[in-house]
């Protein structure tokens, strides 16, 4: 038996200026930075009348609390076909535990979204 390494909770927030039309979205992220290694940020779109997103981006930033977006993300996406747009933090361990023959690769993770109606 061994103990699994758990990432600490994330907890995200997300600042959302502009809108679609003039397609000029500009987004801040924010969420607790713990400074461990690295987080993901996960940007999917959701078409009207659906529940499932469709992702676009992942990124990968410094754990430490914050990220701009920068408007061309945006700008090279279809949003006028799209109805809300998800923000999904991931807080991540990944190892190998065990020893010889029986190593074992442990992967746990934190995972935060937020979906907004996109303006």
């Amino acid at each position: 038996a061994f103990n699994i390494q758990t990432p600490s909770q994330i907890n995200g927030i997300v600042s959302l200026s502009g809108n679609k039309i003039n397609r000029h979205l500009e987004v801040t992220l924010s969420w607790n930075g713990m400074g461990e290694r690295r987080v993901s940020v996960i940007i999917g779109l959701i078409r009207p009348g659906q529940l499932q997103s469709i992702p676009v981006y992942r990124l990968k930033t410094p754990d430490d609390g914050e990220m701009k977006i920068p408007i061309r993300f945006f700008k090279e996406l279809p949003l006028e076909n799209f109805e809300k747009i998800v923000f999904t933090f991931v807080r991540s361990y990944e190892g190998y535990r065990g020893s010889g023959n029986n190593e074992l690769l442990v992967s746990s993770q934190s995972i935060h979204s937020i979906v907004i109606d996109i303006p």
